[in-house]
């Protein structure tokens, strides 16, 4: 077997003449502020170059399903591997691209992609990373196990899965159960994914970055300690942020590579491994060896990238709203909202307010510009009085929140990706205080 790490969740998966592709996604995100990194020279054109014979898609979110590199694919037959999720959504949009043979994989099924090749798709058991309740579930994230046939080598890639300790336990007694091996190789990423804490304006973002990426070290521990690989590769997360908010690049919480190694170094009996780039590891009996050099060409430090890129203007920006329009659009909105989380007997236990501005522009240390003045706040709280958990304030151009409102733009995706400032009180994180938002649409 051979592994390829392109960059973020974009892995390639080589076992004989069988190449899985997982989550292609190179260059400018939609719906977020997210470049990849390294930058690759050819961008979505390193597809057709692959030529995968399969494609693995995770789940939904933007960073791994990016319908602009799907759609640079030639091959319109290309078979895909996803979970069966009960609304098919994520069926439904590989097809609005072209592609009709998909995959719709059963959980915990071994699927064979050739007489080389099989995967295995896990689903999630857990709604957070962070293992905190919540009201609001969503059955969205998967991971794979991909076996090879030839020598029983088991590759396990994690993706954004937010798999308990125990659901590690359980990847690895299925794995021994079923194929009477260990997990040879992995990926797990570490750190930060999300909007915390670069987009919080009222903490200190240092501080909460230091403790995050140590509790992040001390949560992977755990993990590695139950999944038992017997090695690991960093993959997950390595993005940058382009455009007006490129200058919260250097606050996202995750550890240096050197930093990774050490602590792996230290604390586990796993062999640690760097690819990420477009580098390939390869099995040579005993160990993993990683290549000398990457496949692909690559581009530019992060500072020449972000220097590149910050004059981009995010993809919202060619869209105008009136104020009336959103004040109509946001009164929809709300009555969608109070509707959706009735039915879900969901008790709102929170407050938002929303300041929204002609164009939102930040310091070069990622505060708030003097110049930047709020043009309209709504707020938006519970239909009744009683315990309040968090006032959450948002901060986001009008034409952002206008697009949000009717569905345009993917309030999920918006809320994690670089396009909003926060301020939250008290400073915890409650998963369904930003979940709820994912029904507040026209």
């Amino acid at each position: 077997m051979k592994i390829t790490h392109y960059s973020n969740a974009f892995h390639l998966a080589t076992v004989g003449d069988t190449k899985l592709m997982c989550d292609p996604w190179v260059g400018i995100q939609d719906n977020n502020a997210w470049i990849t990194y390294p930058l690759h020279k050819d961008n979505p054109g390193i597809l057709n170059n692959i030529g995968p014979d399969a494609i693995y898609i995770s789940h939904l979110h933007c960073d791994h399903f990016d319908r602009k590199t799907l759609l640079e694919i030639d091959d319109k037959d290309i078979r895909f591997i996803i979970k069966d999720f009960p609304d098919h959504r994520l069926a439904g949009q590989i097809r609005e691209l072209g592609f009709s043979n998909i995959d719709e994989c059963e959980p915990w099924r071994e699927i064979e992609i050739s007489p080389d090749m099989t995967v295995t798709v896990v689903p999630q058991d857990s709604n957070n990373i962070s293992e905190h309740e919540s009201d609001i579930v969503y059955d969205l994230d998967t991971s794979l196990i991909v076996r090879d046939l030839n020598t029983n080598c088991v590759f396990y890639n994690n993706v954004d899965n937010p798999l308990t300790v125990k659901g590690f336990g359980d990847i690895r007694d299925y794995v021994m159960e079923k194929f009477d091996t260990d997990v040879d190789i992995c990926c797990i990423p570490i750190g930060a994914g999300s909007e915390f804490p670069q987009c919080f304006l009222n903490i200190d973002r240092a501080e909460e970055g230091r403790k995050l990426i140590d509790d992040a070290l001390e949560n992977f521990k755990h993990r590695i300690e139950a999944l038992k690989p017997k090695a690991w590769f960093f993959a997950g997360g390595s993005y940058i942020v382009y455009g007006k908010y490129h200058m919260l690049t250097h606050l996202i919480a995750q550890p240096s590579s050197d930093e990774q190694k050490k602590y792996v170094q230290d604390n586990l009996d796993v062999q640690y491994l760097d690819a990420n780039g477009g580098e390939t590891l390869t099995h040579d009996g005993e160990k993993w060896v990683k290549s000398s050099e990457s496949v692909v060409k690559r581009c530019g430090t992060v500072n020449e990238a972000l220097a590149e890129f910050e004059d981009i203007n995010y993809d919202y920006w060619d869209t105008a709203f009136t104020p009336d329009e959103i004040d109509r659009l946001y009164g929809s909105a709300c009555e969608n909202y109070f509707r959706i989380l009735d039915k879900r007997s969901v008790d709102m236990k929170w407050r938002y307010k929303f300041h929204l501005y002609d164009d939102l522009r930040l310091t070069k240390d990622g505060h708030i510009s003097a110049d930047s003045q709020i043009a309209k706040t709504y707020e938006l709280t519970p239909p009744v009085e009683g315990e309040i958990v968090q006032d959450l304030t948002l901060h986001m151009d009008d034409r952002l929140f206008g697009r949000l409102l009717t569905g345009q733009h993917n309030w999920n995706q918006s809320l994690s990706g670089t396009y909003i400032m926060f301020e939250r009180t008290p400073n915890q994180f409650f998963p369904d205080v930003t979940g709820a938002l994912n029904f507040l649409r026209a």
